[in-house]
């Protein structure tokens, strides 16, 4: 998704993985896999051009709407759908609000474009549907659809298992490629640029393909592509409702002023600056996205903590998986750090690598005298603190005033490091050393010498032991808690948008209603 950028918090640009266009499962990376063995992404979208909003439909025996509509002043309000149960029995067609579904596939509701409707030709300025007042218009699904399809390309670029799963379902769905679209695929896939600049036989037996292998690889990517199309075009107009729908409330929590707060802090960063320069959208549009997306995260986040469970339900968790709880001698540590980095673990720079940087033309034969120095004097300090801590003074407050955990200073937590697991911590040679320094000791007592870790020397002192047994639940409520919301989090959305949408307006404008006259009447299942 070409310069689509959210989540600002810590200067850190990334994907905007809260947007509510959520893509349809299948066109979201979700398994690990090699490359795909051909460089096709072109081929599907210069040859097929499926990808546009006039895609054709192509089901097996057609798509029946049973939708029902009512006019209003302003336009058509949609209706939900009514449909007949195995009784025949006239029932409610309703979207299941379990919180327990793994992922609908759209939340409260599909609402589908009319089969027919070729949006290329509409303006773009024309209003497709309001919700709750709040325009969606041809030019926001033209983009969100752009880059769908761009995210649907990549995705089947990087992912074969991807392009396998698509094309169950197109065979599930009785989509297929006609005669011509093949024909094209195989053409444009034996042109050099879309076989690394090489001839058919050259590329072929470099790959160790057969044409028959080489043929079916282009042919399953372009049906791939076509259903993967089909879903995205399918279930965007709701997603793009829903989007509108979170806005609003998160508006409502007053979190714009947060999240431009936010905004302020990256945008003079150069991954932002990059991203402009790199982007189709105008600066404005990226604002506006990087804003709203972190609102949409701020609202989700909202949501998630305040349908979390309750302490009773959190309790019945803890009784019924305790095993899961147990853990193995555990020992809590207080340290202060002489800063002595000894490798590059960015952003950390080595002594060296410092010292090379204030003295670009040193000799490394010369480095390397001088970070002896810068070592030995290290290790004095640290001794001279330990000198000072077995004589009594309060080691929280030297530990808040020397140590160069800059993290640690600032917090003054007296260099609390928490507890570690003893035969977890193994596996680590930096904490190895530590336990190593501490296993005679008894609670309060402080290790003989300063220990040397990648990091510099420590001043260490053993502040508790535990022995091995299981987290009682007051222990692990909290993280239990921060888990369940992380869980929770696509299911608590859920759940809020299906009790919004019961009672969200969603009008289609009269504009967009004659200009789709000729097609089908546009599909529903609103709340």
């Amino acid at each position: 998704m070409t310069g689509k950028v959210s989540n600002l918090e810590d200067g850190k640009i990334a994907g905007d993985p809260s947007r509510s266009r959520e893509q349809p499962r299948l066109c979201r990376p979700q398994t690990a896999g090699g490359k795909f063995t051909l460089v096709t992404l072109a081929i599907c979208a210069g040859s097929l051009m499926l990808c546009g909003c006039n895609s054709k439909q192509e089901t097996s025996g057609g798509e029946k709407t049973g939708e029902q509509t009512s006019s209003t002043g302003s336009g058509t309000t949609t209706e939900p759908a009514k449909s007949e149960d195995k009784t025949g029995q006239a029932s409610q067609t309703n979207t299941p609000d379990d919180a327990t579904a793994k992922e609908p596939a759209v939340t409260g509701g599909n609402v589908k474009l009319p089969n027919a409707v070729n949006l290329a030709t509409l303006p773009p300025t024309m209003v497709i549907c309001t919700v709750d007042g709040t325009p969606v218009t041809i030019s926001q699904f033209k983009r969100e659809y752009r880059e769908a399809i761009g995210s649907l390309q990549a995705v089947l670029g990087m992912q074969p298992m991807q392009v396998q799963e698509l094309v169950k379902q197109a065979t599930a769905a009785g989509v297929s490629l006609t005669a011509e679209e093949k024909k094209k695929l195989l053409e444009a896939a034996r042109k050099p640029q879309s076989l690394e600049g090489k001839s058919l036989d050259k590329f072929l037996k470099e790959k160790k393909l057969t044409e028959a292998e080489f043929d079916k690889q282009v042919i399953d990517l372009g049906l791939a592509f076509k259903v993967g199309a089909k879903l995205i075009e399918q279930q965007l107009l709701t997603e793009l409702i829903n989007r509108e729908l979170l806005l609003a409330e998160a508006k409502a929590q007053n979190f714009y002023k947060p999240a431009y707060n936010n905004y302020l802090k990256v945008k003079d960063l150069p991954k932002y600056k990059k991203m402009l320069e790199m982007s189709d959208q105008t600066p404005e549009e990226i604002k506006e996205d990087l804003i709203q997306g972190e609102m949409l995260i701020m609202l989700m986040q909202k949501i998630a903590r305040e349908s979390v469970a309750s302490d009773k339900e959190l309790l019945a968790f803890y009784q019924k998986n305790k095993e899961a709880f147990k853990h193995g001698e555990k020992v809590r540590l207080s340290h202060i750090v002489l800063a002595a980095p000894r490798v590059d673990a960015p952003p950390m720079e080595s002594i060296k690598t410092q010292l090379k940087k204030q003295n670009p033309t040193m000799s490394d034969a010369d480095l390397d005298k001088e970070v002896l120095v810068v070592k030995q004097q290290k290790m004095r300090l640290a001794q001279e603190l330990l000198a000072r801590a077995n004589k009594g003074e309060d080691f929280k407050s030297l530990a808040n005033d020397n140590t160069e955990d800059m993290q640690a200073r600032q917090a003054k937590n007296g260099g609390d490091l928490g507890y570690i697991d003893v035969v977890a911590a193994q596996a680590g040679p930096d904490q190895k050393a530590l336990l190593d320094a501490v296993k005679n000791l008894k609670p309060g007592q402080l290790a003989l010498t300063p220990v040397e870790t990648n990091f510099g020397y420590h001043v260490i002192k053993l502040t508790e032991k535990v022995p091995a047994g299981t987290f009682s639940f007051d222990e692990i409520k909290d993280q239990l808690k921060e888990k369940f919301v992380a869980q929770n989090m696509e299911a608590a959305k859920t759940r809020w948008l299906v009790n919004k949408r019961k009672s969200a307006k969603i009008v289609f404008s009269d504009e967009f209603r004659k200009a789709s006259s000729t097609a089908s009447v546009p599909q529903a299942n609103v709340k």
